[in-house]
């Protein structure tokens, strides 16, 4: 293997780990160049919001465990050197791809992601191959498609990296490769993964865009990036208006700067309590991308703000192209002066030519044909200048397209560019173009968007032809993609007769239960409309019946009453998807009209906050407990009060100190104690019921002065990596038959010496399990021959 670096390559890694961070270190906020300071980017940090994801379920996971728990981004990428992230567009992918490969190369990763410090990231933005006219990067390819600027690099230095196994592929965006490339992608990732098997790796995509599971076989795992919830607003709009704050800083006016300051705390202060009071805006709200727009426009408008996504499109469009400069009393620099109407007009034509081509970069030349095509029809225009110059003029003053790498341009965003497409299909009577492409994936943002430009007669005819497209679907995949969509615009429409209302419906509840994640999204996509479309329980196998309620979670309170009938399906699994709805509601609503009538005596239950486990002795018997957060012995001891609970879980508590509850409760049989970092008193283990034991420890000292506990007939031991366990194990724990390590992060060593036992195995056999990545070294073991085993995993496991 070659894993070493030559003088050469070091001084060229600090190069490119520079380039990198000039490149990745700062970051576009939409509208923040507003006060005339030609800085439209921000130091990463001050406008990054880390945001929550959800784990995808492991395949053949026990479904009558609670759910995987939404988490923020960085506390779960630590412990995935391989992962599939999906999100919504604006959802944060890229922004958070950017935050990864500055801080990986400036060796300044927080905690939770400290494993990624030092290693060297490849930034691959999908969208740029095609323009490059790259289809299977090379390993020296890899360092160049971000087009960074710096010098090439030594030669094989990025072989190198890669087979020392210090790579951080980030592969961003494979959404934006027409479907037809997709598959070629996935062979060329997995190849080179293969070759360089230490290569951590993470894939953004739109949810949709490729199949569940599609890289599982490559190791990968999945998260799914949240919308932001009510708190991540209010987070990002102190971010926003923090970031505004600072532009201030360049005016030459301290007392101008000084009056923005006061009047941007004043505006931040409003728009923080409309958010509080207002649900429609907080809908709107929910991906960094919107939740910017609406910071913006409520900036520039002084507090009115759109009520609809097409208002607050055009409001924002309308803010780029016209009103900001004049706003800014900015004249015509290029000798150019284009009013809203002609920006939009020349914009749709590129935007139209992007989504005609499956693409989402195009060269100048290629922007300048479809700008001379647009200005045929605008003499005024034509008058000003060239195509060139007004392309020059729009990069320049629109900040809607803009030049990311040397002659490639793109829109900010892709939802930009579809909203600008759809209305040109639309003005331009090619709504029938459109629908001939309605099963296409990359087609279909736009079609939700152009059903907000169409008057009533059109949105008729688009109607109309989604259902047929949906009766003609000659597929299952097919079906389900043209009978959601028909809903979405249908929801989305001003205006829409009966008829059309029912036969849209219609085929949306002949679909019947999901299947599949995708059709878990669609359905779920189109909110509590869909609750008169999903089955009731009565007769559901339990798989369809879980995927239901995997829907109804979606969709707030308004799926109560439906969940509460879910609530009573006969299998545990179902059951336990139905509580697992209880982290996410209104906890004495959901526990009054759901939980009061389940039955949990053969599921597990979240305990996530105070007043979870102050409504916990109006609930029936409970078969597992894992109680999140800082609860103390004394808390604990009153929650469960008059509850048989044969499982219990204690996590995340820097309040508990003793163990003393479990003196109430012989029938908790399995105990599991993750990061409670206070607990220094366990001697309430002893004398039990506990006979298989999970501890999280940061070192052995639990087993320091510890009272025999010799009940404990399984142990798991959740350790740091290097941890050395000694013989002192076998005292504390003389029943011991099974003892299972792990480490956290990603791997590591585990030493257990046994030397200082000097008798036979306490309980006559012992078998010891290092999880997968666990380096296991077993010492003092061969005295005790075939009645200690240990068990070995394939590796890559």
């Amino acid at each position: 293997m070659v894993s070493s670096r030559g003088p050469q390559d070091v001084s060229y890694e600090d190069r490119y780990a520079t380039a990198l961070k000039a490149r990745y270190s700062r970051m576009e906020v939409f509208g923040l160049d507003d006060l005339g300071t030609n800085e439209n980017s921000w130091d990463l940090d001050t406008a990054y919001l880390s945001l929550e994801a959800l784990a995808a379920p492991s395949p053949g996971r026990d479904n009558t465990l609670p759910t995987p728990r939404a988490r923020r981004i960085e506390d779960l990428l630590g412990s995935r050197p391989r992962t599939v992230l999906r999100g919504e567009a604006g959802a944060g992918k890229t922004t958070l791809v950017w935050w990864l490969a500055s801080h990986a190369a400036c060796r300044t990763m927080p905690k939770q992601l400290s494993m990624l410090d030092g290693l060297v990231p490849f930034v691959i933005p999908m969208r740029s191959l095609a323009a490059q006219g790259i289809s299977n990067p090379t390993p020296a390819q890899l360092p160049t498609i971000a087009q960074l600027p710096v010098d090439a690099a030594p030669s094989g230095w990025a072989g190198r990296v890669l087979e020392s196994g210090r790579a951080l592929l980030l592969v961003d965006g494979l959404d934006e490769l027409p479907r037809a490339d997709r598959t070629a992608a996935r062979r060329w990732l997995a190849d080179l993964l293969r070759m360089y098997p230490r290569t951590r790796c993470l894939v953004t995509v739109r949810p949709l865009a490729v199949e569940h599971a599609w890289l599982q076989s490559e190791g990968f795992e999945e998260l799914q990036l949240l919308p932001m919830g009510n708190g991540d607003i209010q987070s990002f709009v102190a971010a926003w208006h923090k970031a505004a704050r600072l532009e201030c800083g360049a005016y030459p006016d301290e007392v101008r700067a000084d009056q923005e300051r006061t009047r941007l705390t004043a505006l931040e202060r409003d728009l923080s309590q409309e958010f509080l009071r207002n649900a429609g805006l907080r809908d709107l709200a929910r991906t960094p991308l919107l939740c910017a727009v609406i910071c913006a426009l409520h900036r520039r408008r002084s507090g009115l703000l759109p009520r609809t996504r097409w208002q607050l499109y055009d409001a924002a469009l309308s803010m780029l192209l016209g009103n900001r400069d004049a706003y800014r009393r900015v004249g015509a620099p290029e000798g150019i002066s284009l009013t809203i109407d002609d920006g939009r007009q020349l914009l749709q034509r590129i935007a139209v030519w992007l989504v005609r081509n499956g693409r989402a970069e195009l060269s100048g030349e290629q922007a300048v044909r479809q700008l001379e095509l647009g200005m045929n029809g605008l003499r005024h225009v034509r008058e000003q200048g060239t195509a060139r110059e007004v392309l020059r003029h729009l990069l320049n003053r629109s900040g809607l397209l803009q030049e990311r790498a040397a002659d490639s341009l793109q829109f900010i965003h892709r939802t930009f560019q579809d909203f600008l497409a759809a209305k040109e299909f639309r003005e331009n009577d090619s709504l029938d173009e459109l629908l001939g492409h309605a099963a296409e994936e990359q087609w279909q943002d736009v079609l939700r968007l152009v059903i907000g430009h169409c008057g009533r007669t059109e949105v008729r005819r688009v109607i109309a032809g989604l259902v047929a497209a949906g009766d003609e679907a000659g597929g299952h995949e097919s079906l389900w993609q043209l009978r959601t969509l028909a809903a979405e615009c249908a929801m989305s429409a001003a205006y829409l007769d009966d008829d059309q209302h029912e036969a849209v419906w219609a085929g949306v509840r002949a679909l019947g239960p999901p299947l599949e994640e995708a059709e878990i999204s669609r359905l779920s996509s189109l909110g509590p409309d869909v609750l008169l479309c999903l089955p009731e329980p009565t007769g559901l196998d339990w798989q369809s019946a879980c995927a239901v309620v995997q829907v109804l979670s979606s969709l707030g309170n308004a799926a109560i009453p439906l969940l509460k009938r879910y609530g009573q399906h006969p299998s545990p699994a179902v059951r336990t998807r139905v509580a697992n709805q209880w982290h996410v509601a209104d906890a004495r609503v959901f526990a009054e009209e759901v939980l009061s009538s389940m039955r949990l005596d053969d599921i597990g239950l979240d305990l996530v906050d105070q007043e979870r486990l102050a409504l916990l002795p109006s609930l029936g018997p409970i078969r597992s407990l894992l109680v999140w957060g800082d609860h103390s012995s004394g808390s604990i001891r009153h929650a469960l009060r008059n509850h048989q609970v044969r499982e219990l879980g204690l996590t995340n508590n820097s309040a508990l100190t003793t163990l003393g509850f479990l003196a109430d409760h012989p029938e908790t049989d399995e105990l599991a104690i993750d990061f409670c970092p206070h607990l220094e008193d366990v001697s309430g283990l002893a004398g039990s019921g506990v006979t298989v034991l999970g501890l999280h420890t940061p070192d052995t000292i639990l087993l320091e002065g510890m009272i025999p506990v010799p009940q404990v007939i399984s142990l798991k031991l959740l350790l740091p990596p290097g941890a050395r366990v000694d013989a002192r194990l076998l005292t504390v724990f003389p029943g011991l038959r099974a003892l299972a390590l792990d480490v956290t992060g990603a791997g590591g060593d585990v030493v257990l010496d046994l030397t200082g036992h000097t008798g036979p195995l306490p309980a006559g056999k012992l078998s010891i399990d290092p999880y997968p990545g666990v380096e296991l070294t077993l010492l003092g073991a061969d005295r005790f021959g075939d009645d200690l085993r240990v068990t070995k995993h394939p590796p890559g496991l």
